[in-house]
């Protein structure tokens, strides 16, 4: 009896454990089934699914486009910028007799006006006759002569007032007023009007006239030894303009006359206003003759006014028992009028000798 009783509480025993074990092995099911979904599920937790790219794509190829239209733009204003402020040569023509441009000094022009940045111009240089040595950006600008050239021998000129009015613009150019295309690419220069310089004669520079010369020059740095080599010679010009001024006059008065005459002077007053009356003036080398002018040889009297130089050749003498010759200043001394006779001979209206008897 006692056996029986056990042996249902041994099965229902083991009946708990199979059951317990069932569990177990269900529970532990469970949990490796909910782990590998836990797993799952946080797997798909960190893998986004894919995002639409195409409007950022788009944005990014618009700003892109954007910045090659502004670098376009830019490098096309930079390009125009730059042509703009290329300078134009401007060539300097004028008139000027006796200059030569390899020997002489060049001509100081002024500049005065405003550039295209607005930038006020204002500036002294030297120019040559067809030679492009000015350059101007694109603006307004007077251009006038300040100076007179020199010449390789000293030779100055009348300064022109004229001004040259010139306006410069992208394809065009307007020289006092007048308009006419530019092309800066064809590199050709812009010709301003002919300025024609009015030669002063040698003998009529002045001292201030000089003055003004070396004053440009200075303005345009030249140096001081090149100042008084040109000063130098305008001076030296000047002298010999004079000279040759005074010698023209003096072809001009002298009477141009060949031979041997005679006259006699108002010593003898019985032959005062005779045939053969004479006077004489002297005025440093000018000798003057008034009267009746015998020539030698012919006695024939010639009445009038004639005009003789005298020379460093010309020879005084004092006519008597023994011929006598002195010095000008002797012979001028005590000539005037007092004179018995008087004979003269000249060339070409020059005196050779000239000699008083008593």
């Amino acid at each position: 009896m006692g056996e029986d009783t056990n042996k249902p509480s041994a099965i229902a025993e083991d009946k708990k454990k199979d059951t317990v074990g069932e569990s177990v092995e269900t529970e532990e099911a469970n949990v490796s089934s909910g782990d590998t979904k836990a797993v799952v599920d946080e797997a798909s937790a960190e893998t986004p699914k894919p995002k639409n790219r195409k409007p950022l794509i788009i944005a990014i190829t618009c700003i892109v486009v954007v910045l090659i239209a502004c670098l376009a733009v830019f490098l096309v204003l930079n390009e125009k910028d730059k042509q703009a402020h290329v300078p134009v040569p401007v060539s300097f023509a004028f008139e000027a007799s006796g200059y030569d441009s390899q020997t002489g000094s060049g001509i100081p022009i002024h500049v005065e006006g405003v550039d295209l940045d607005n930038k006020t111009v204002s500036e002294t240089l030297l120019v040559d006759a067809g030679s492009p040595g000015l350059e101007l950006l694109r603006g307004s600008y007077d251009i006038t002569v300040v100076g007179s050239p020199v010449t390789g021998n000293g030779g100055i000129y009348a300064v022109p007032d004229t001004v040259t009015h010139i306006e410069i613009a992208e394809g065009n150019v307007a020289i006092n007023g007048e308009s006419s295309s530019l092309n800066q690419n064809e590199g050709s220069p812009i010709e301003l009007p002919v300025v024609v310089f009015t030669a002063i004669k040698p003998q009529d520079v002045t001292d201030e006239q000089i003055a003004a010369v070396k004053t440009w020059m200075g303005e345009v740095d030249f140096s001081q030894e090149t100042i008084d080599k040109f000063a130098d010679s305008i001076i030296a010009n000047r002298k010999a303009g004079i000279a040759k001024a005074e010698e023209e006059k003096l072809a001009a008065w002298r009477t141009k006359i060949s031979g041997s005459f005679y006259g006699t002077g108002k010593f003898l007053a019985g032959y005062a206003g005779g045939p053969s009356y004479i006077t004489v003036s002297f005025n440093g080398n000018k000798l003057t003759v008034k009267g009746n002018l015998a020539e030698s040889g012919s006695g024939s009297p010639r009445s009038g006014e004639w005009h003789f130089l005298l020379t460093d050749k010309t020879s005084y003498v004092y006519y008597g028992e023994y011929d006598k010759y002195v010095s000008k200043s002797e012979f001028v001394c005590c000539q005037p009028d007092n004179f018995v006779g008087l004979s003269i001979e000249v060339k070409d209206g020059y005196v050779t000798s000239i000699g008083s008897g008593s």
